[in-house]
């Protein structure tokens, strides 16, 4: 069920990285996630995508600064993009219309019923938000016979050593302190089925190595690790008991012993399509 990236050949695949020096690093993670995957979702919409009889309507929630969208408006003309935040950052030219607003306190611009198709990727969201708001809302807005598809990591690593262990665990009880299980996408087939409305809902995961043993993907996925961990630096190294400047240094460490060893961390898809009663 998973797969384990260690420098693929990026030629032989659909979706390669671009070479471009020049793009933005949130919108280059973009392309990082298609390359893992070979697509930008996993749920069975192409061909409605490609439709110019049904004009499909999609949805992508956390949208960011609009990579996702870019792409997907790109490579499906016919369809219609949406995309919301709780942040105005849309940074490229794309026809989706955007709407700022936060999920937790419900899409109401949109009707129910709307989207052929919804996608979602790394929602910071409680068991609670994610269970009785966020889930509820995507289901209402999805039309019947429509995808909902979510994009999330696991957040624990496979195969770590002390320093990344002891970081990893750092990071995951920051998480707690914000009520946020690291684990939750563990949860997510459940929270579907639980509504009584999502059948066929399937899960899959891409398991891939961090660092330079991981090739480029792998290099890309340790420099956003690196990042998140230092934009949380204040928190953490305070729950950890050490100074910002130890904290600096845990993180050298971390990105010499992954750069040495075969650690991984894993993607997980879950997705699954509202019932047409």
């Amino acid at each position: 069920m998973g797969c384990v990236c260690v420098k693929p050949k990026e030629e032989e695949y659909r979706f390669p990285i671009p070479d471009d020096v020049d793009i933005p690093f949130s919108q280059m993670l973009h392309y990082v996630h298609r390359f893992i995957w070979q697509g930008n979702f996993s749920s069975p919409v192409e061909e409605r995508l490609k439709s110019s009889s049904s004009r499909a309507r999609v949805l992508n929630v956390k949208c960011g600064e609009g990579a996702w969208l870019k792409d997907n408006a790109k490579l499906y003309q016919t369809a219609d993009f949406f995309g919301c935040d709780i942040t105005a950052t849309l940074q490229y030219d794309v026809s989706p219309s955007f709407l700022k607003a936060d999920i937790l306190d419900g899409l109401r611009y949109y009707d129910k019923n709307t989207f052929d198709f919804i996608y979602l990727q790394f929602g910071l969201y409680t068991e609670n938000e994610w269970r009785d708001k966020v889930i509820k809302e995507l289901v209402r807005l999805c039309k019947p016979g429509g995808w909902i598809e979510i994009l999330d990591c696991e957040n624990q690593f496979y195969n770590e050593r002390d320093t990344t262990s002891r970081l990893g665990q750092a990071y995951r009880l920051y998480l707690d302190s914000k009520q946020i299980n690291p684990l939750v996408s563990s949860l997510f087939e459940e929270f579907l089925s639980n509504t009584n409305q999502i059948i066929k809902i399937h899960k899959e995961e891409k398991e891939c190595i961090l660092g330079v043993k991981g090739g480029r993907v792998g290099k890309y996925l340790l420099q956003n690790i690196v990042t998140t961990w230092k934009n949380s630096k204040v928190l953490i190294s305070e729950s950890m008991g050490i100074t910002q400047d130890q904290y600096d240094k845990l993180i050298q460490q971390f990105i010499n012993e992954i750069n040495k060893s075969k650690t991984s961390i894993k993607f997980v898809r879950v997705y699954g399509q509202k019932n047409d009663r």
